[in-house]
């Protein structure tokens, strides 16, 4: 019993003790935490604000991943922009205690004066660890200490900035004035203001980054633009999203009773679908609005823009003998769109009508005269007397009117019109587009109260008002932008909204629906092949030219180097660690060659190799015991096959292997328990098995087929049923060879013939598979004969591939005559169809857990998603 006790009462002081030691490290936690948030010392008045949690991650989808961005870095402005975060990534990323510092920490960025200044803010860890912060932060910045208390750092086109830490903040800002603001409790500050406070719930959301932007302090809009007219009076808050080839913003939006989106506040919201059903589908641009009444919309515009049309409607009215326009405006249905076609510098506004007759009695009261044209009847205005009848809305000057398949349309000008009823003809509605249905249904809310769509490079001219920025280059910042949208719907309080910019590759680009093209000199010579960038962990692609050019790629398709090594690569290009310090070099052979090349696109001393005589195979990379000691086997002309080790020596003990025939198979490896075996198969077929010295070790008297265009070494963990497996498609067998030279052979059910075999796995029970490709049919097969999966194609097959995870079986066809590549879904049972002469890289590019497909086509390099 006393024991007993003695544990209770043990037990009972290990958990006090224990719960002391965690109050007391909180408590002192708690101490040493800044009181005073970095967010409170932000000056009012910004224009744009953000905020982050990651601050290296969008750094790096700012600067290594955005297509968008990669193209609007045209703009000086942008480029500055972004060339002055990737400088304080770096200079804070490779000191221990500022990465310490920033890292799973909250900054806020703010940006005044038609954002051409800006403060960054964030807390220290720590309360108390100011001193040491900012002698790293000087120490890292080579900044200079000035009196009045800051210190001072030229970074970019010799323009300073100015930090200081004080309460346990950090502040960065490029004018003194701002920096002042912030450690001064006489001024202002944003988040006492009641547009922060309004969207306070919103940018304390724990998103990689929240965005706030203020139109009513941006004096700097153009108000020749519908910029002006959308955005100004108008403040919105959301989550940003960035990603490689989109740029989204969801979130809550506040206008100004004076705003023309207000007399939409609480009008009843329109399903998207209806209004797409009219639209037609060869369309750049359209704008639309949807509302419970127009009547009533049009009332509450009386209200906050009096006076418009007023004189127009007083006429029709008295010319009519009755209230016409009473009567016009309950006749139009609930939503009223504004478009263009493409090729067409004219916009058109279309709205529904509750009674179509109705409304051509009201189009002979409304206009002075009217025209039949292919049996449309045009109404008209006398010259001089066109009127925006729909302003504010729209200003457009309208002319002319007729009714189209129930839809009234109105234009400035007769010809266009005309040109438009011709367009209409073909019945073929905007749900026929597919590139826009398909944007539609990843990126429009479902119902909406304000609409904005366009294709942003045809818009160029406009753009540049709103951005008002310089262009330094001679290209078009903007040519990639293939859809814009704007989405706004009524929610509970205020609207939500939601706007999309999606980059596409080039104009030039011959793949559809790249995310990015780059041309290389001349025709791509192969498949590409992934580099991973050792001081950015981003992913790169090297690919050759048929002049023997060698490119390495970036993520967006931008050139780092190219350079010409004389000769085709036979062999894969293997990425390598050859001095063991986590910086990769890619191997390869040619002809003659072995190359080790850095990411630099240098040779690394002692290479290239040259071979004692012209290779017959590829090269094998074998890492033993994987510690990246490499050891390089290659099958040369002169019957021998050669080991380098992975200073380009030949290996020393190692006695090359005489084959009896050429070898042109890369040579393989295997273990079996605690023995190694390397294996060459030759053209006649026969097998030689050696250790690492060249030794021979097994001899076996079995034999592949003539030719054999690849083999597979099934190892297991005993000799006996370890087995090397072909495929003779001469007569549709597959043959194991065991190492007790004993040999299975299945006979499949299908035809014989000239085929590509590949060994892949396909199936869930980790055992290597088959894929056969054979003039126009394509299995897949398991290696003890059973049938997993078959399909026909439109077209003969040259080569093929397997691609599989959580979601996609995905099975690829290559057709070289046609250059043309199949994709076939195994689960969707769809097909589809791109342009290619190789087979297709498949890689997370951009590390954000998204598939691509690299392909090349002619002398282009292409990125498509693989959805």
């Amino acid at each position: 019993m006393v024991e007993k006790l003695k544990k209770i009462v043990f037990v009972c002081f290990v958990v006090i003790s224990l719960g002391a030691a965690i109050w007391a490290y909180w408590t002192v936690k708690k101490l040493k935490s800044p009181k005073i948030l970095a967010l409170t010392v932000v000056p009012d008045s910004c224009q744009v604000y953000f905020n982050t949690t990651d601050f290296y991650e969008v750094s790096k989808e700012l600067n290594s991943q955005s297509l968008i961005i990669d193209k609007l870095k045209a703009y000086k402005e942008i480029d500055e922009a972004c060339t002055l975060l990737k400088k304080f990534d770096s200079i804070t990323y490779n000191n221990e205690l500022l990465k310490e510092e920033i890292d799973d920490n909250l900054i806020h960025f703010a940006a005044y004066n038609a954002l051409k200044d800006w403060i960054v803010s964030f807390n220290t860890k720590q309360l108390g660890n100011e001193k040491k912060v900012l002698e790293e932060l000087n120490a890292a910045f080579r900044a200079k200490v000035q009196k009045q208390d800051f210190s001072t750092s030229v970074l970019l086109n010799k323009s300073e900035i100015y930090f200081n830490v004080a309460n346990g903040i950090v502040c960065f800002s490029n004018s003194k004035t701002i920096l002042s603001k912030a450690f001064s409790t006489k001024s202002n500050k944003f988040y006492n203001s009641n547009a922060y406070i309004k969207f306070e719930n919103t940018l304390k959301e724990n998103n990689l980054c929240n965005l706030y932007i203020n139109a009513k302090q941006n004096k700097n809009l153009s108000k020749k633009t519908n910029a002006y007219y959308f955005l100004n009076e108008s403040i919105l808050a959301g989550n940003m999203v960035l990603e490689p080839s989109e740029f989204k913003v969801s979130g809550n939006l506040v206008v100004d009773s004076n705003h023309v989106l207000a007399a939409l506040t609480n009008e009843e919201s329109q399903s998207c679908e209806t209004i797409f059903e009219y639209l037609p589908t060869n369309l750049n641009y359209f704008e639309a609005y949807a509302f419970g009444s127009y009547a009533s919309l049009r009332k509450k515009m009386q209200i906050f823009f009096p006076g418009k049309n007023k004189k127009f409607w007083v006429d029709k009215n008295e010319k009519a003998l009755y209230n016409l326009e009473k009567e016009f405006n309950e006749n139009i249905s609930n939503q009223l769109a504004c478009f263009e076609l493409n090729g067409l510098p004219a916009k058109f506004i279309m709205i529904g009508s509750v009674d179509s007759i109705k409304a051509k009695d009201q189009f002979k009261l409304l206009s002075d005269s009217s025209f039949s044209f292919n049996q449309h009847i045009i109404y008209n205005f006398s010259s001089g007397k066109s009127q925006k009848i729909f302003e504010p809305l729209f200003s457009l000057k309208i002319n002319c009117m007729t009714i189209h398949d129930g839809q009234l349309l109105f234009s400035e000008r007769i010809d266009h019109l005309q040109q438009l009823l011709q367009a209409l003809q073909t019945k073929d509605s905007l749900e026929a587009n597919n590139s826009f249905i398909s944007y539609k249904n990843d990126n429009f809310l479902s119902k909406y109260n304000y609409m904005l769509y366009y294709s942003p490079h045809n818009y160029e001219e406009q753009i540049n008002h709103v951005l008002n920025f310089k262009n330094t280059s001679y290209t078009n910042p903007i040519n990639n932008l293939k859809h814009f949208s704007y989405t706004i719907v009524n929610g509970k309080t205020d609207f939500d909204f939601r706007l999309q910019i999606f980059n596409q590759a080039g104009n030039r680009t011959d793949v559809q629906n790249a995310l990015w093209s780059s041309n290389l000199d001349t025709l791509a010579n192969g498949p590409a092949y992934s580099f991973i960038n050792h001081i950015t962990d981003e992913n790169e692609i090297i690919i050759q030219d048929k002049k023997n050019n060698l490119y390495l790629l970036n993520v967006r398709g931008g050139k780092l180097w190219q350079r010409n090594i004389g000769q085709k690569i036979r062999s894969s290009i293997y990425m390598v660690d050859v001095f063991k310090n986590e910086k990769f070099q890619m191997m390869f052979n040619t002809d003659d060659f072995i190359y080790l090349v850095d990411r630099n696109g240098k040779d690394v001393k002692g290479f290239p190799v040259k071979l004692p005589k012209k290779a017959s195979s590829a090269i094998s990379l074998i890492d033993y015991n994987q510690d990246r000691n490499y050891r390089i086997f290659v099958a040369c002309e002169d019957g021998k096959i050669y080991n380098y080790n992975e200073k380009g020596y030949q290996q020393e003990g190692f006695v090359p292997v005489k084959t009896d025939k050429r070898v042109q198979l890369p040579i393989q490896y295997f273990k079996v328990g605690s023995s190694e075996y390397l294996v060459a198969l030759d053209v006649e077929g026969k097998i030689y098995t050696f250790g690492r010295k060249g030794q021979m070790k097994i001899n076996l008297k079995n034999r592949s087929i003539q030719d054999s265009k690849v083999f597979y070494l099934n190892s297991t963990n005993i000799l006996s049923s370890s087995s090397l497996i072909y495929y003779d498609d001469k007569n549709s067998l597959i043959n194991k060879i065991n190492f007790n030279d004993k040999k299975d052979v299945l006979k499949l059910d299908i035809e014989s013939g000239n085929a590509n075999t590949n060994f892949v796995l396909i199936d869930e029970n980790r055992e290597i598979d088959l894929l056969i490709s054979q003039d126009q049919n394509l299995y897949a097969f398991n290696i003890n004969g059973e049938l997993l999966y078959q399909h026909k194609s439109s077209q003969s097959i040259d080569k093929a591939m397997f691609y599989s995870d959580e979601s996609k079986m995905l099975y690829f066809t290559l057709n070289e005559t046609r250059s043309e590549l199949e994709i076939n879904d195994a689960h969707t049972k769809k097909s589809t169809i791109v342009k290619a002469n190789a087979l297709p890289m498949i890689m997370n590019l951009f590390n954000d857990n998204v598939r691509y497909m690299i392909i090349t086509y002619g002398n282009q390099v292409s990125c498509l998603a693989l959805d």
